[in-house]
């Protein structure tokens, strides 16, 4: 996992990170709040999408076809439904000789870093009580309301005792 860091720290990124800077939500950040967030981004998406539908006429081609240049570079900056996308890619004859994405996942999920910060998802699990051990469901509420991309794995460390790894399923 890569650690994007924006002005040299982590970031959330996501529905209820887009509730908070519009101003439109102030109730916390918890696993309950971001699922909350999903909610009330997806009620203000089809709330939108009754207006585009109403925008849209038909029999129009918009579309184009593309010609790949010799040499180019560029990118791609987009907030997704689970948060900020970035692409950046660079042609060389044609070809793609060099491509990077940075997934909303990558964002929360990221590691500690050089500078001794966690990763928003690392964080929110820290000082989680943990009922039972050996069936954390509590790790797989935390990690789940990211709504992230990947396998979930965790592993659990406790100073002086055995390091356990644990599939979230």
């Amino acid at each position: 996992m890569k650690a994007p860091r924006y002005n040299n720290l982590p970031f959330e990124v996501g529905p209820l990170a887009r509730l908070i800077l519009s101003g439109s939500y102030n109730h916390g950040i918890s696993a309950m709040d971001r699922t909350i967030a999903r909610a009330l981004e997806a009620k203000k998406i089809a709330e939108i999408m009754k207006v585009l539908l109403q925008q849209i006429i038909p029999d129009i081609n918009l579309q184009k076809k593309y010609e790949i240049p010799g040499t180019a570079s560029g990118r791609g900056l987009v907030d997704t439904t689970r948060g900020a996308l970035g692409h950046w890619l660079k042609i060389n004859e044609k070809k793609l000789s060099f491509y990077q994405i940075i997934t909303p996942s990558t964002w929360d999920f990221s590691t500690r870093d050089n500078n001794g910060f966690r990763g928003v998802a690392e964080e929110a699990l820290i000082g989680t009580p943990i009922e039972d051990p050996d069936n954390p469901a509590e790790i797989g509420r935390i990690l789940r309301s990211f709504d992230p991309c990947m396998s979930c794995a965790t592993h659990v460390y406790s100073p002086g005792k055995q390091v356990k790894t644990i599939k979230v399923f």
